[in-house]
């Protein structure tokens, strides 16, 4: 959630509750207040500790950027906080969908330079992660997430930086195949929902890697 806070959301943290933002977004008025980020610069304190990370590491292993993909980050940005319904998101999604379309566009423009700027700074594989992609109907999802999923991954890709490209949408292993399709991910991630035989046989058939497939709680 760094992007919505340097976005001006003002993040906070508490402890047994969770992120919050002081200024959710649900309405024009909201996003004209946004400000534009300029990676580089406004979190520069990200790009420092891959910095530092990386040469700590001193090549022992690779070093995976991330970040959260447009809906998700628009989602919180929409809701204030986490959420089990999403009700705030949805609603506007519903009742002011333009509102919801430019508040994803700027993200993905965003999510997209910040995860240049990352592998700029020495990340060597970089993760786009879409943590509630399973709380959107597949009509949803094919609106108001896919889209502005490409857009980020198309920004990573057309930098020609040369790190490689994973994507995750946990819950919506159904949609792997236009997920690949869209973003031309090196790598997708699969959750535990989706076997690792219908995963492979992706993977085979898109020439891309596979990653995940283990629920967390085995661990």
């Amino acid at each position: 959630l760094v992007i919505p806070d340097a976005m001006g959301l003002e993040l906070t943290v508490e402890e047994r509750v969770g992120p919050r933002l002081a200024h959710p977004v649900r309405s024009h008025d909201d996003l004209a207040r946004l400000r534009d980020v300029h990676p580089a610069r406004d979190l520069a304190y990200v790009m420092d500790a891959i910095r530092l990370t990386r040469a700590r590491l001193d090549g022992r292993v690779p070093l995976i950027g991330f970040a959260g993909a447009p809906w998700t980050l628009a989602a919180y940005m929409i809701e204030g906080s986490g959420t089990k319904t999403f009700a705030a998101a949805k609603r506007l999604l519903v009742t002011q969908p333009r509102v919801a379309h430019e508040l994803l566009a700027r993200v993905a423009e965003t999510v997209g330079r910040h995860l240049v700027a990352q592998i700029e700074a020495g990340a060597q594989v970089v993760q786009l992660f879409e943590s509630w992609g399973s709380a959107l109907a597949p009509d949803e999802f094919r609106t108001f997430a896919l889209p502005y999923l490409a857009r980020a991954a198309s920004i990573v890709r057309e930098a020609g930086v040369g790190a490689p490209l994973v994507v995750f949408a946990p819950g919506a292993g159904w949609a792997l195949d236009e997920i690949a399709e869209a973003t031309g991910a090196d790598v997708l991630g699969i959750d535990w929902h989706t076997t690792p035989e219908a995963a492979r046989q992706l993977a085979d058939r898109r020439g891309v890697a596979i990653q995940g497939n283990l629920d967390p709680c085995a661990l």
